[in-house]
């Protein structure tokens, strides 16, 4: 891996409070600190910078001022890359990997936090070769600053935001594994499960994961990221057939838009379809039009919010 391959992506406004080596006061800093305005208020995820395999994870810290060593690293994840390199994401609040899982650049692997030594929310980011600390900034592909989609063709942006709609039901044990909220069998609800992106049709796919899920039971992480991948990949497929079938390329906040109208709907194949050919034969409009038509009305604000980011390009998190 060489300099100018690691990309560096975030879908809010964030700023380096400290450089490498050195923070402002002159003692000596390993690597950068990343954090943004209002942070103790929203929920930042953090990303995997490059393709990768989780070689370390470090949980159940809480804030610690004046710890040392790996302590004061707080919650952490070390990723190993190519040619030597391994990156590091320190003080997180939530760690969404497991050592030894495969990642690819731009997928989410935990939330900013303020555990370990540390004075505020912010993420402690870190590059070495071979063991040896380097300057992140030269390392960063300042031409092409974001990753490309890990989920089905959705962009990071796109699961931010998806995992804005989708989540917030859920819980996380002090293990790390998911809470089954609703096990899509004894409610009117879907399987829904995981910290951000948790809903999942009760199919054969999953069924084959998790045979007799209960509420109140556990997945793990490596089931649930299977899971959604799954999911993922199956709207994917959706997709991609709608728009074969009516000759239409979207652009990427077009595809993301459309990947969330379909993820939140029960007839994906049928509305891919029918969402495509509304838009094929009357616009935006028709197309807006059309996923209001087949969603209840509780949901208007989010198709509302789906067809701005389908016109206009305007992605929330928040």
């Amino acid at each position: 891996m060489q300099k100018g391959d690691i990309d560096q992506s975030t879908p809010i406004e964030t700023r380096i409070s400290a450089g490498y080596p050195r923070y402002p006061s002159g003692a000596s800093h390993g690597g950068i600190d990343i954090t943004a305005d209002g942070a103790d208020s929203k929920t930042i995820y953090i990303i995997a910078s490059a393709d990768g395999t989780v070689s370390t994870t470090q949980t159940g810290h809480s804030n610690n001022k004046g710890s040392s060593g790996m302590a004061s690293y707080g919650n952490l994840v070390i990723l190993k890359h190519a040619d030597g390199m391994s990156t590091y994401y320190a003080h997180m609040e939530r760690v969404y990997v497991t050592e030894g899982d495969t990642v690819k650049q731009g997928q989410v692997i935990g939330e900013m936090g303020n555990t370990g030594n540390s004075y505020g929310k912010h993420l402690h980011f870190e590059v070495r070769i071979n063991g040896d600390r380097q300057n992140p900034l030269d390392y960063v592909n300042k031409d092409e600053p974001r990753p490309t989609a890990t989920f089905g063709n959705l962009s990071s942006e796109g699961y931010i935001m998806l995992s804005y709609f989708e989540g917030g039901r859920s819980k996380i044990n002090d293990n790390g594994d998911y809470i089954i909220f609703n096990n899509g069998i004894d409610s009117n609800y879907e399987l829904t499960c995981g910290l951000a992106i948790g809903s999942f049709e009760y199919g054969s796919y999953y069924k084959d994961i998790i045979p007799n899920p209960q509420i109140g039971g556990i997945v793990s992480k490596e089931d649930y990221n299977k899971i959604f991948k799954l999911k993922c990949d199956e709207v994917d497929g959706y997709i991609q057939n709608a728009l074969a079938k009516h000759n239409i390329t979207l652009s990427q906040n077009q595809y993301d838009a459309f990947f969330m109208f379909i993820y939140n709907m029960g007839g994906g194949k049928t509305c891919a379809d029918e969402a495509m050919e509304a838009y094929k034969n009357g616009g935006p409009e028709s197309y807006l039009e059309y996923t209001k038509s087949v969603s209840i009305r509780a949901v208007y604000s989010r198709r509302d919010k789906e067809y701005n980011l389908f016109v206009n390009g305007t992605y929330i998190n928040s």
